[in-house]
């Protein structure tokens, strides 16, 4: 099994924070090969001891054991492109939707994004939200990229 993630850029934030410190942890232990493929270039926030990468690169990253997460609303769209056989998941770790009047958090646009994805919340207020606002259920509670939490959800099936 391999892990991949896909986020927007690694420009210092919170959820970068967690997602690094997480996968440097997996990868130092030899547990799980993990990469990441960003969307935006922008300079690494802190050493990274996993590969990252663009998300041309994600295309190559089939195997019907890896798994590949999404971060964002837009990091999901990108998922959901990606012709490769492997499990797709979305961490939702920001109720994007909720504060923004942007275009792209068009109710009837998103809906779809939503299926055939496993839903990841951060929390169970989280997890009301997206239920709310997706109609799909959440199967997986993952506080900031807990690395205890994380491995018993990859190794489910």
């Amino acid at each position: 099994m391999k892990l991949g993630v896909i986020v927007d850029s690694f420009t210092a934030g919170q959820n970068i924070f967690y997602l690094t410190k997480t996968m440097n942890e997996l990868g130092q232990k030899d547990e799980i090969p993990c990469f990441a493929f960003y969307v935006g270039l922008s300079t690494v926030c802190s050493k990274t001891d996993f590969a990252s990468m663009g998300i041309y690169y994600a295309q190559h990253f089939t195997g019907e054991d890896n798994v590949m997460i999404a971060t964002s609303i837009k990091t999901l769209k990108v998922l959901k492109n990606l012709n490769i056989k492997a499990r797709k998941m979305f961490y939702c770790w920001d109720l994007e939707w909720i504060r923004s009047t942007n275009e792209v958090f068009n109710y009837n646009q998103n809906i779809d994004l939503f299926k055939d994805v496993e839903i990841i919340a951060r929390s169970n207020y989280h997890l009301q939200n997206i239920e709310n606002y997706s109609n799909q259920k959440v199967k997986y509670i993952l506080d900031d990229w807990n690395i205890n939490k994380l491995r018993d959800i990859l190794w489910k099936k």
